[in-house]
């Protein structure tokens, strides 16, 4: 029963995406809007798109809501590594909190923008910019939980390890990529702002990439979990 639980957590992450995928899409922001428009641009974008950006904004908490579940099963095989005290699990597990309650937030303030869409377009904007500035820099908790699949990986010295080596070398190649996102609270033009190819989609790759890795990983590792617990009992 506990496998098949851990499954449904790990499969919980791709249909995160989907729902994350959806809003943006419902809100017209693919391609991702430029931090080069005008208060009145932005507010006459909410004029006419209120509806979409209110549906993407629950889209997207729903998203981050499924994002959650995986990064309890990263902690359970962290802890497989770790024994009975096992810090990097527990950080595992509020990191994993932390950042959907990041992407929630991010969609409290587009909601915000879209509520009173006929209000003074520079309120509109600014809810609009901290919206994506949160969205796009808030990398330092993805970060962390990144962290610990890296100290994982190195430090677990069985013979069959749950997190293979490389998943540690994968996870501080995505941190690496993933600190660009930063600059888009200085930039608002080039590969640096928040719609740039440094920030945003080079971000999106990365963690993309490590999600489906990690995802093959975790189902591996649920399998081998099972395995052992079977010949323990039998």
């Amino acid at each position: 029963m506990n496998g098949q639980v851990q499954r449904i957590c790990v499969w919980s992450a791709p249909a995160g995406f989907v729902f994350i995928l959806a809003g943006l899409l419902s809100a017209s922001w693919l391609p991702f809007p430029s931090p080069t428009q005008t208060a009145a641009q932005v507010g006459l974008f909410y004029l006419d798109h209120a509806s979409g950006a209110r549906l993407a904004s629950a889209l997207l908490m729903a998203g981050a809501a499924l994002l959650a579940p995986m990064a309890a099963v990263l902690a359970v095989h962290i802890r497989r590594v770790e024994g009975e005290f096992s810090p990097l699990a527990y950080l595992q597990v509020g990191m994993g909190c932390a950042s959907s309650l990041a992407v929630s937030i991010t969609a409290m303030f587009w909601w915000t923008a879209a509520f009173r869409p006929k209000q003074d377009p520079e309120i509109t904007q600014s809810w609009h910019d901290a919206g994506w500035l949160c969205f796009t820099a808030t990398v330092f908790i993805a970060i962390i939980q990144l962290a610990t699949v890296v100290l994982a990986s190195f430090t677990d010295t069985r013979e069959r390890p749950v997190f293979p080596r490389w998943t540690g070398y994968l996870s501080l190649w995505v941190i690496i990529l993933a600190l660009p996102s930063v600059g888009c609270l200085w930039f608002k033009t080039g590969p640096l702002a928040w719609n740039g190819a440094l920030s945003l989609y080079l971000a999106f790759a990365a963690f993309g990439t490590w999600f489906i890795s990690m995802m093959v990983v975790l189902l591996k590792a649920i399998a081998e979990q099972e395995a052992d617990a079977k010949v323990q009992t039998d």
